[in-house]
């Protein structure tokens, strides 16, 4: 379990969350299972989350844990592309990432059909 030093964590950024997107103390309330005195006490430092509601705080808001206790945002997921990659390669990821999620699925089921077909294949001859 991780334990934080009284007084580090800086839940300032909880409310300025909550403000900017029109949420109330009783709606973090209802998520995180605590009272609105307990949401009070960690936007005035009067108290200090535990690891796990920084954790679902840092979901529902979709900013890093980093964010709220020190106002760092989050850095940004930088994917490398193979460069070796064809473009007919290049293109099909364009295309999946614009896919949505349940058409993913069942492309990931299609290939891995087809993979499965394969390694019966290899085998076979």
């Amino acid at each position: 379990m991780i334990k934080f030093e009284k007084g580090v964590i800086n839940m300032i950024k909880l409310k300025e969350l909550r403000q900017r997107n029109n949420i109330k103390q009783k709606d973090i309330c209802k998520i995180l299972n605590v009272s609105d005195a307990t949401i009070g006490h960690w936007e005035t430092g009067k108290r200090e989350p535990d690891i796990k509601a920084l954790i679902k705080l840092s979901e529902y808001f979709n900013v890093s844990v980093d964010f709220l206790i020190n106002n760092k945002p989050r850095e940004p997921t930088i994917i490398n592309i193979n460069t070796n990659l064809s473009d007919t390669e290049k293109d099909l990821i364009e295309q999946y990432k614009r896919l949505p999620n349940e058409c993913k699925i069942k492309v990931k089921g299609y290939i891995d059909g087809l993979t499965e077909q394969i390694k019966i294949y290899t085998k076979e001859n």
